[in-house]
């Protein structure tokens, strides 16, 4: 669609509820379902997406897919809107919900305190580098 096609939309944004047509940039249809058109403010809508870090539809709860989150940002882009990265944070909140990630997280912790039973210099380097962020009279910063 060419032009400000969006200044003739009578519907608000779904997050912010300040009209749509109203907006200097053109919105970002996030489908609600099979040929189901629901226009967002693309720099709400990435913010929101981001800071809850929960990748559902606003309006429906279906889960988002990587292929949407990465047509945000270049949506954003293109509107000449500072990028959010929808896409990256997606993909971290990814592998941080896979088992596989988090038992290799659990396992690389548990082995640093084994290491520092048997190995009490390691210990010792590693209190010594906590003590320096430390403020004069042994109180945490």
């Amino acid at each position: 669609q060419g032009g400000v096609w969006w200044k003739t939309l009578r519907e608000d944004d779904p997050i912010s509820l300040e009209p749509l047509h109203k907006l200097r940039y053109e919105p970002f249809n996030l489908a609600a379902g099979e040929g189901i058109a629901t226009f967002f403010d693309p720099r709400m809508l990435a913010n929101y997406l981001v800071s809850a870090a929960n990748f559902t539809h606003p309006l429906n709860r279906r889960a988002l897919t990587r292929d949407e989150c990465v047509a945000l940002d270049a949506h954003l882009v293109v509107c000449r809107v500072k990028p959010v990265g929808v896409a990256e944070v997606f993909e971290a909140t990814a592998r941080a919900a896979d088992p596989a990630v988090r038992i290799a997280t659990l396992r690389a912790q548990a082995a640093a305190i084994m290491e520092s039973f048997f190995n009490p210099a390691a210990a010792s380097a590693g209190a010594a580098a906590a003590a320096g962020g430390r403020k004069k009279g042994g109180r945490n910063a």
